[in-house]
């Protein structure tokens, strides 16, 4: 199955996004906060901001502690809230360079809260061993969690988002088993390791 799917916002003007007279803040782009499954990539391009703190561009919810259970995502934190994306195709939006992307913080909670289900223990022993069955140091093969090149972004605390400029392109990807066993039968966690190679 392919979620193939994404909102794209070409050719608007947002204007007056901030704290109102309610003292609450407004968002131009935000997470649904009782979405826990996956959310499709935003795509913006053309975008006009008038009277827009930069504080009120967009919101990255947390996922809820309360997903964990066997009726949910069994043991661990649910991805939607921390696989969405923002892609910004021109600069308009973010405000930098020619483009960019807002990610989330994908290792929110990595080795803290235990309820999160979130660790190096989680790591499939597979991908530390070598093929001569040694153990393989988590720090000497992954010391770096998260989305790759999150490093070299900018934590905006405010939108619990990574920015990010036109240094990666950005896509996402989706792995769900859709047997009929998905709730008993456990393929997860996947490990993916990537690297930054050098240009």
């Amino acid at each position: 199955m392919s979620l193939s799917n994404f909102f794209t916002s070409t050719d608007v003007t947002f204007a007056n996004f901030g704290v109102k007279c309610n003292s609450k803040r407004d968002y131009i782009i935000s997470t649904s906060p009782s979405n826990e499954d996956g959310q499709h990539p935003i795509e913006t391009s053309d975008i006009n901001l008038i009277n827009v703190e930069e504080d009120s561009k967009l919101f990255f919810h947390r996922p809820n502690v309360g997903k964990i259970n066997s009726a949910d995502c069994v043991d661990m934190d649910c991805d939607a809230k921390k696989k969405c994306m923002v892609k910004d195709l021109d600069g308009t939006f973010l405000e930098i360079g020619s483009g960019g992307a807002a990610l989330p913080q994908s290792e929110w909670e990595w080795n803290g809260d235990p309820r999160r289900g979130l660790g190096d223990y989680r790591i499939p022993k597979t991908l530390l061993t070598t093929l001569d069955g040694a153990r393989i140091a988590v720090d000497d093969i992954a010391p770096n969690k998260g989305v790759i090149g999150n490093k070299d972004c900018e934590w905006m605390d405010s939108w619990t988002a990574y920015k990010c400029d036109q240094g990666a392109n950005y896509e996402m990807l989706i792995i769900e088993s859709m047997d009929s066993d998905t709730e008993t039968r456990r393929l997860s966690p996947v490990a993916i390791l990537g690297k930054n190679i050098a240009s």
